[in-house]
């Protein structure tokens, strides 16, 4: 751990490896991004051994392992890459609050901005319901939702997520949808006989 090409969202790592020889141990390193950042000299051989970093700047990172025997014989595992995104996206409401929609359906959009992930995934809801979820949402992209809704005063706001885990609401805005009855078709099925 951390697997090739993971994407994490905490700044504090935990390396594991296991390293394994016919000999002792005299020591193991952590290489990240090209550099020793730390050597361990009591190695539990054959058995998993930690490497502990804190505070990693977000950001892209190579890592690997290298171990030295007891005559002096250096093995390197292969190598790995990882980034750090501790940064939730951000969200915006595009839709000016207040607006008033007619004929039962409100056009609402909203933008997602994030650091590192091209595609986000959002949930749009209004009066504390989930009316879209999951909806697939490309980072910088103006996104555009047109929602049926019943008459009256609404209040909604946008729910996103990258693929680090990191989560984040927008403002909550209002809106208002005016018009006639609504009408849903219940039976029978459209197509059914």
């Amino acid at each position: 751990y951390p697997s090739l090409n993971a994407l994490l969202n905490t700044r504090n790592m935990i390396f594991n490896y296991t390293p394994s020889d016919a000999h002792s141990i005299i020591n193991c390193s952590l290489t990240l991004n090209n550099g020793i950042n730390q050597t361990n000299q009591s190695i539990a051989r054959g058995n998993p051994n930690t490497f502990s970093v804190n505070s990693l700047a977000e950001g892209y990172y190579t890592w690997s392992v290298n171990c030295t025997d007891s005559f002096n014989f250096t093995g390197n595992s292969s190598t790995r890459n990882f980034t750090i995104d501790a940064t939730p996206p951000a969200v915006y409401l595009n839709t000016t609050s207040g607006l008033s929609f007619t004929n039962g359906a409100a056009n609402l959009n909203y933008t997602a901005y994030d650091n590192y992930n091209r595609n986000l995934t959002c949930n749009l809801t209004v009066n504390s319901v989930v009316q879209n979820s999951n909806i697939p949402t490309t980072n910088g992209t103006l996104m555009e939702r047109n929602i049926s809704m019943q008459d009256g005063f609404k209040l909604w706001n946008v729910k996103c997520w990258d693929d680090a885990g990191n989560i984040n609401t927008s403002e909550t805005r209002n809106f208002s949808v005016v018009g006639g009855p609504y009408v849903e078709l219940l039976k029978p099925q459209n197509g059914n006989i």
